[in-house]
């Protein structure tokens, strides 16, 4: 045997690269062809618009024609070497399909014939197992139901073996043949359990004001009045550079600790100074109380009984007393 002789694959493999040399070189050349058939046909107008003679003429005609004629030539042959180029890449996958296949069967009989060696192994551990259990069954009766288990297992266990070779041949069988995937199944990749983004660092403070921020979660956060929080360290800093909070070791915020507690109560969004965004929280209307005299009513006006009939002003039970003082009344 020449041990310099090429193998199937290599000699496939070498007619395809010639063939797509070839391939490329052809359609390089039916570029410049085209390319030639264009300023011959430029030429030969030119001469016609300048009012040349027919020798003239027939010389550019004669150019063109040519021209033409390359092109037809090589698009022909362009069309031919992709036909082989394609052909012989089919060729090399039916080659690689081949010998994947082949690879496959041969891996599939060598484990059917793994099965069948360790089931032998098997069959004489149990066979032996169920010897000497039985020999103990005499002794103590508790050594009986694993001697049963042993011979149990014996049959189970071949009758299982020779399915499972059978089965393993029929599947090489179709490798081969083509009715099954050439290759193996691929082992299940584990699935990695997904790592958490690291926290951001916080900074434990003790609030002075109602304060809200966005958490080291993205969620907006609020912090009630004289309660401890953990803000990202940016946002407590500015806290506490603003006022608005203490770190939670320091006296003051031990002793306000010790006087208000820690008790978490919610807190209105609006009602808190944002530090993300360095806005004070909404003012709100100031409910007195006071009565503001009748509103427009489609019905009757009935005024409330402690209000007098007269004046603009509205006036209690209180002021009204005052008055019947003064007047001696």
């Amino acid at each position: 045997m020449n041990p310099f002789k090429s193998g199937p694959e290599k000699t496939l493999q070498r007619d395809l690269d010639t063939a797509r040399a070839s391939r490329d070189k052809l359609a390089e050349r039916l570029k410049a062809a085209e390319l030639a058939i264009s300023e011959q046909r430029a030429e030969a107008q030119r001469l016609a618009r300048s009012g040349a003679d027919d020798g003239a003429l027939d010389v550019a005609e004669a150019g063109l024609r040519g021209a033409q004629d390359r092109q037809t030539t090589l698009t022909a042959a362009l069309a031919e070497t992709k036909a082989q180029v394609a052909a012989l890449e089919r060729a090399r996958d039916d080659l690689a399909d081949k010998k994947l296949r082949s690879e496959t069967a041969v891996t599939i009989e060598k484990l059917a014939l793994e099965v069948a060696e360790t089931a032998a192994a098997f069959d004489a551990g149990a066979a032996k197992l169920a010897e000497c259990t039985g020999r103990a069954a005499a002794i103590i009766i508790d050594a009986k139901g694993l001697e049963i288990f042993a011979k149990n297992a014996r049959v189970e266990v071949s009758a299982a073996v020779a399915m499972i070779s059978a089965l393993l041949r029929s599947n090489a069988s179709g490798v081969l043949g083509g009715s099954t995937p050439a290759g193996l199944p691929k082992p299940e990749v584990p699935l990695l359990p997904k790592s958490r983004p690291a926290r951001a660092p916080t900074q434990s403070i003790y609030a002075l004001e109602n304060l809200k921020c966005l958490g080291v979660d993205g969620n907006m956060q609020t912090v009630a009045k004289y309660t401890l929080a953990s803000l990202p360290i940016p946002l407590a800093e500015k806290a506490i550079a603003l006022g608005k909070a203490d770190a939670s070791g320091t006296d003051r915020a031990r002793r306000l600790l010790a006087t208000y507690g820690n008790s978490w109560s919610p807190v209105d969004a609006a009602d808190c100074y944002d530090l993300t965004t360095d806005t004070p929280p909404k003012k709100r209307p100031v409910a007195t109380g006071r009565y503001h005299g009748p509103v427009d009513h489609p019905g009757p006006l009935t005024l409330p009984p402690f209000v007098t009939k007269t004046g603009p002003a509205v006036v209690g039970v209180a002021a009204r007393s005052i008055g019947d003082k003064g007047s001696g009344k």
